[in-house]
């Protein structure tokens, strides 16, 4: 959707994209753009007000936010955002994965 004319696409971006979907089929396949720095950045849109938005780094790292709807004040969006490396992200996220409302 983005067009960075200038970004090349990050190899490893790509691969660690394609690896974390791979190891979670239960998601749908999410909305996919290309950084300014070539990374993939990957977007799940769940329940109303529920997202997870994922961005690949190509050093190996990953930067997800999680964002759903306060219970108790419907009005505001309680938001969770984390760093973690790639390969550790399955392990990281699996606890977190509820809050999506993206699960089948």
């Amino acid at each position: 959707a983005e067009d960075y004319a200038a970004a090349t696409p990050s190899a490893r971006s790509m691969s660690e994209l394609v690896d974390f979907l791979d190891s979670r089929p239960e998601l749908p396949f999410p909305d996919v753009t290309l950084t300014p720095d070539g990374d993939c950045y990957a977007e799940w849109r769940g329940v109303p007000k529920r997202k997870l938005s994922i961005e690949f780094l190509g050093s190996g790292d990953v930067r997800y936010l999680l964002s759903w709807q306060n219970t108790r004040h419907p009005d505001r969006t309680d938001r969770l955002v984390v760093t973690t490396t790639a390969d550790a992200l399955g392990e990281t996220f699996g606890p977190l994965a509820p809050l999506t409302g993206l699960a089948a």
